[in-house]
């Protein structure tokens, strides 16, 4: 009789990091290994909050074939793991490959599911047959989209290459754009596989999705969020001084008046980490970004009378998007530097807006109305492309655009997240 696969989850959430879906991302894994053809020959472990020795215990008390890890990424740093205390221990990334080198003879797989694990991932596969990472920041739906895709083809016998593309496409079927951020290294196995359905074959030592064309710097950009900033060490002035510099060089006749300054924002950003996403480049390369504001009333109402300069936006006046509701907001911001402005770039910025109100929505937490102040021409274009009314000008400098949010949410690029539209049609909002 053939001897059980054993898969061993491994998972860090510390505290002052951004909340993962673990659990769930757990229960899809064992659901899909349960459900497979080949159930029986699959054995499902999790260790959680594991601290840098439990990663050891684990590995020499089960001897898995295949290891995944599910956290937070901080590039080239290392994974972040757990101290005794819960906080973050960071792991480099030589010890994790010197680690799974004393484990080759049993482990032929390793999925690292966080952020920016690529750099971990190809140190790893010099010792491992298989080993997946991530080349950006990795969305928590995409996660485990990619874990049900992937561990279902191999229940069913597929092998690690195949299951890897099963993963991708399980990403772009749950209308992700994240598709392209896993990536698999293999290398010619060195003894025979005792995972069935593993590949034995002779795959190059860096793999990439069928078909995939070389790509040039502009198609590598990824979204960023206050997970992605944390691990890059910055504080939320760093952050600020980045995007206030970004505001300067793509919008013309701004202001200090207008734009404010660091210390302002800084709070503002740091405690609403879903009014806000940031496209990167490569970590601590921003090229673009949009952030929006839930207003309190009143403060709302100057906005929509042009009387709110944006150095006026203070986190006092910002509520907090936690509690169910319906919310009105002021968009402060979206912008992407010139140089990487494409179809393909302008349309991951809005999709991420949808994304997170989709992530929202999910908690019923709605946007009712949606209010800007069109500081240029290309604005203006831009609130007429999302069908908002001209309402007046501005006191100081620009127009005023307004409308319900039922009519941003029928353009047609608003059409994909097919759940955030059915949310907001159940709540009589479209």
């Amino acid at each position: 009789m053939a001897r059980r696969i054993r898969v061993l989850m491994l998972t860090a959430n510390p505290r002052g990091t951004t909340a993962l879906r673990l659990d769930e991302e757990a229960r899809e894994i064992e659901a899909g290994l349960r459900m497979g053809s080949l159930r029986s020959r699959f054995e499902f472990q999790a260790r959680w909050a594991v601290r840098p020795r439990d990663v050891r215990r684990a590995l020499l008390d089960l001897a898995p074939d295949i290891v995944h890890f599910s956290g937070h990424g901080t590039g080239d740093d290392g994974l972040v793991f757990e101290d005794d205390t819960g906080h973050s221990a960071i792991v480099p990334t030589d010890a994790l490959a010197e680690l799974f080198e004393l484990f080759s003879k049993n482990v032929r797989c390793v999925v690292l599911s966080a952020c920016y694990s690529d750099v971990q991932a190809k140190a790893i596969a010099g010792h491992i047959d298989h080993v997946i990472g991530m080349q950006r920041a990795l969305g928590d739906e995409a996660a485990i989209e990619f874990a049900v895709g992937f561990y279902d083809a191999l229940a069913a016998g597929k092998d690690v290459p195949l299951a890897y593309r099963f993963g991708c496409n399980s990403i772009r079927l749950g209308g992700i754009d994240e598709h392209l951020t896993p990536i698999l290294h293999s290398r010619q196995p060195q003894q025979e596989c005792a995972v069935s359905g593993f590949d034995e074959g002779s795959p190059s030592r860096e793999r990439s999705l069928p078909g995939r064309r070389q790509r040039d710097h502009h198609s590598d950009l990824h979204v960023a969020g206050v997970e992605d900033v944390m691990a890059w060490g910055w504080d939320g002035g760093a952050l600020l001084r980045q995007l206030i510099a970004i505001d300067y060089e793509t919008t013309d006749a701004l202001t200090q008046a207008h734009e404010g300054d660091a210390g302002q924002w800084s709070p503002v950003f740091m405690n609403h980490p879903d009014t806000w996403r940031l496209i990167a480049a490569q970590p601590k390369r921003i090229v673009g970004y949009w952030h929006m504001a839930p207003l309190f009333p009143r403060e709302y109402a100057r906005a929509k009378a042009g009387r709110l300069l944006d150095s006026q936006i203070t986190a006092d006046v910002v509520q907090l998007f936690e509690l169910p509701g319906l919310y009105d907001v002021y968009f402060v911001q979206i912008c992407m530097l010139p140089s990487f402005r494409s179809p393909r770039n302008i349309q991951l910025l809005f999709q991420t807006v949808f994304d997170v109100l989709t992530r929202l929505s999910a908690h019923e937490i709605f946007v009712r109305e949606v209010t800007a102040n069109a500081y240029t021409r290309a604005g203006e274009a831009l609130c007429r492309t999302f069908n908002l009314d001209l309402l007046c000008s501005h006191r100081e400098h620009g127009a005023i655009y307004s409308g319900p949010i039922e009519r941003v949410l029928r353009h047609g690029f608003a059409g994909r997240n097919a759940d955030l539209c059915r949310r907001y049609a159940d709540r009589g909002l479209m």
